[in-house]
């Protein structure tokens, strides 16, 4: 058996040191994210990325998890009709993805980045729509093209084309796979289910897409396994379920 020299153990050890602490330190932040998510506190995510932004030690990798909770939190305003503290955070999420993507000008998870901030742009603007359509089609195919094996990547190319309209392109069969693929990841790596927001959401995006195909049988399956997963979060037993199942009755003609 080959044995390691001393020098290149010691190298091990000290970037171990730097990964782990890396870790603990965004794993603290990521613990704070989802337990915000899950009681319906999402707008407080703006402090926690405030102090992000704030921290001293600004890693790539940090920028890069500071840019997924901007994803989260932008959204979630756009679906509160919260446009004003949507469109300030989107102001400078495009500024930090800027930064990351001189870094990383290759990687599948900017391109999927730049692709749904400008779904967001459409979404705050439709007017702009016409414009900016290519741009958002174009860096959605790059990202997939290079990160088929990325959940995240899976989760923000699956948007494009859930909320796409058909006749651009939109295709709910093809984001369901996109969806399920990235679930299947997470599942399959260690860690990445466990205080893991982006795991339940796209849980709740497989139901949603589940409930706008009608096929209402794989959703409610969906919600309920959320509902044990974590029991916490009654957004998912106060609305998403009870709707549900409320156009499951329409649908089959019952009261």
């Amino acid at each position: 058996m080959k044995i390691m020299p001393k020098w290149g153990l010691l190298v091990v050890i000290f970037y171990g040191c730097i990964v782990w602490n890396a870790y603990s330190s965004d794993n603290d932040y990521r613990t704070e994210t989802y337990n915000l998510y899950i009681n319906g506190k999402m707008a407080q995510w703006i402090e926690v990325i405030n102090q992000m932004d704030a921290n001293p030690s600004q890693t790539t990798q940090l920028q890069m998890q500071t840019l997924q909770y901007y994803y989260g939190v932008i959204g979630h305003f756009i679906d509160k009709k919260q446009n004003d503290k949507a469109s300030q955070a989107l102001k400078k999420a495009d500024s930090l993805l800027t930064v990351v993507e001189k870094k990383l000008p290759e990687d599948p998870v900017v391109f999927g980045l730049k692709s749904n901030f400008i779904g967001f742009r459409i979404a705050l603007s439709p007017l702009k729509a016409t414009v900016l359509f290519r741009g958002m089609l174009k860096n959605a195919n790059k990202a997939i093209e290079g990160g088929k094996d990325n959940a995240f990547v899976n989760v923000l190319y699956a948007n494009i084309l859930f909320y796409m309209p058909t006749m651009f392109g939109g295709d709910n069969n093809k984001a369901l796979d996109c969806y399920k693929r990235a679930l299947s990841i997470m599942e399959q790596t260690p860690g990445e289910i466990t205080d893991n927001w982006l795991y339940i959401q796209t849980m709740i995006s497989v139901g949603l897409v589940n409930e706008k195909m009608e096929n209402f049988e794989a959703a409610e399956q969906q919600f309920q396994q959320l509902m044990e997963i974590e029991p916490r979060y009654m957004y998912v037993k106060d609305v998403l379920y009870p709707r549900l199942l409320e156009k499951k009755r329409e649908k089959n003609g019952t009261n």
